[in-house]
């Protein structure tokens, strides 16, 4: 006997083995979109970090 919260599968009296897998394909897409938006995150933190690219106009003069 099973309820919402089991479930239950008939098999003949012996020897046996049930699996059950759940693998919904919305956990695997969040994942992966969970994995690119921290590698782009992190990416972004470390373009930060190091002062962004600074171009030929916003260096400063050496005193020379």
């Amino acid at each position: 006997r099973v309820n919402v919260a089991f479930r239950a599968v008939p098999v003949p009296a012996g020897e046996h083995r049930v699996e059950m897998r759940y693998r919904p394909r919305a956990l695997s897409l969040g994942l992966a979109v969970s994995a690119l938006t921290a590698v782009i995150t992190l990416a972004a933190a470390a373009f930060i970090v190091r002062g962004g690219q600074r171009g030929p106009a916003s260096r400063e003069p050496d005193g020379s």
